[in-house]
């Protein structure tokens, strides 16, 4: 029966290849519910599986359109993918006035942004309220948290009559608290409230209100599973081997000096009477990151030396190997675009730093498709998110900025480690001693553990079982 219904979506759409039986079996069982999650690991076949329980709605009869939701960097893949399929999609980004002239009946389907979405919230509540809507929740992490104008816009248009939708994360939780967001939106008769879930499930907060202690985690678990499909690639596909390299390096002794002043200087700014709270302390943590590749009196930090060695260890550009750098913040990634320029044989370019997002679609397509172009410089979050083909060019990764939370970096990582990578990849980290880094790389492996509780891993259930 499953295979009948994959191959009634596949014999009228135009599917590039045959589809795995764990992908049937997640196909069929994701169709059952009105909403339902893949909670499965980059390059398991999200989309595609996503797709096929949409359009499998739609020759149901359950459902006249389907809307995807995505980061702005996705929307000219999602487009294209839906196109070759043989479904008319509608790209919905631009101006205001360009938006506002676009006829939402004229197409099957429409691709846009989170951003767009909540801009636009008032428009897609009043003209699709009560049509037959089949909603694609693409890298759900960019509703997880229930404060934002974003997750209220998602929840209240997904509990509209005759929706339907999908939601898609391969890491889904970056903390326990996240689960909620997900869970309120695919079966919301768990919890009647967050604070019903926080009863159950948050023994301990810090003095900035985040919980830190946790209870019921394995009923938690159960929830989220609720409606949902999780598959681990180690299980289902051959991928080759992958090397962590952690690098810990001083900052030469100038720099150190000047970053302990600014952390001082930053650290002082509180004893003004200004309150701290989360907010607060992330954006600490962001400031004082930020100063690690700042360059001293026009000189540039020893973190790109790490960059450097990269270069001459991947013989680029005789070897014709590709290099993708990741850092958080604009400044960053100019820098180090303007370093990677005074390197023989490099050829660089960036995505999101001090460019239009029409350039960095442009970068990024050079970068995939031109042999000569060797290294790009991009943020986690956008380049290290969604992106597909990288794994088709390049084996290596640096991360000289570290990502705040474990699930961005579990998606950066799983750009070049993912079905179609044919050789050992390589994933450098850059730590500063002694400086926030350091602390970051010990927050994240202590959420993550939390995390696993959630949403284990077969290695860490082994870890549990065998203390090995």
């Amino acid at each position: 029966m499953i295979t009948d219904r994959v191959k009634l979506v596949t014999d009228r759409y135009n599917f590039p290849f045959e589809f795995y039986e764990f992908q049937k079996e997640a196909v069929g069982y994701a169709s059952c519910y009105d909403f339902s999650a893949i909670w499965s690991d980059p390059g398991t076949g999200k989309t595609a599986i996503s797709s096929a329980v949409a359009l499998l709605s739609a020759l149901a009869g359950q459902t006249d359109q389907v809307l995807v939701l995505v980061p702005p960097l996705l929307i000219t893949q999602w487009r294209n993918w839906l196109t070759n399929l043989g479904v008319d999609t509608l790209a919905y980004k631009g101006s205001p006035k360009w938006r506002a002239a676009q006829k939402f009946e004229d197409w099957d389907a429409i691709v846009l942004s989170y951003q767009i979405f909540k801009r636009d919230h008032s428009r897609f509540m009043s003209e699709m309220k009560t049509k037959k809507e089949f909603i694609i929740i693409d890298e759900a992490a960019e509703i997880k948290n229930i404060s934002t104008l974003v997750y209220k816009a998602v929840r209240d248009f997904c509990r509209l009559r005759n929706k339907r939708g999908v939601m898609l994360s391969g890491t889904p939780v970056t903390n326990v608290v996240n689960a909620y967001a997900y869970i309120s939106i695919k079966t919301p008769e768990v919890y009647r409230s967050y604070r019903q879930f926080t009863t159950l499930h948050v023994t301990a907060v810090d003095p900035w209100g985040t919980p830190t202690r946790f209870a019921n985690l394995e009923s938690l678990a159960q929830a989220l599973m609720l409606q949902s499909v999780r598959v681990r690639s180690e299980d289902v596909l051959e991928l080759p081997e992958i090397q962590y390299v952690p690098i810990e390096y001083a900052m030469e002794p100038k720099h150190k000096r000047l970053y302990d002043k600014l952390v001082e200087e930053q650290l002082l700014v509180l004893d003004s009477g200004e309150v701290i709270d989360a907010v607060t302390a992330q954006r600490l943590y962001h400031t004082c990151q930020r100063l690690i590749l700042a360059p001293v009196n026009g000189v540039f930090p020893e973190a790109f030396d790490i960059v450097r060695q990269m270069v001459n260890e991947l013989d680029i550009p005789d070897s014709g190997e590709k290099l993708v750098i990741y850092v958080n913040y604009q400044d960053s990634n100019n820098q180090v675009f303007q370093y990677l320029q005074k390197l023989p044989g490099v050829v660089a370019v960036q995505a999101f730093g001090g460019i239009t997002p029409k350039q960095s679609q442009e970068n990024l397509a050079r970068f995939l498709n031109d042999s000569g172009c060797n290294v790009l410089v991009g943020n986690p979050k956008t380049v290290g998110t969604g992106v597909d083909g990288l794994q088709q060019v390049c084996r290596a990764s640096c991360v000289l900025e570290l990502p705040l939370t474990a699930a961005v970096f579990q998606q950066l990582l799983a750009r070049i480690h993912r079905p179609g990578q044919k050789k050992k990849c390589v994933l450098k980290m850059a730590i500063a001693v002694g400086t926030i880094q350091a602390h970051i790389a010990k927050s994240i492996i202590r959420k993550e553990d939390v995390v696993q509780k959630v949403m284990p891993t077969k290695q860490t259930l082994r870890m549990a079982l065998t203390g090995k």
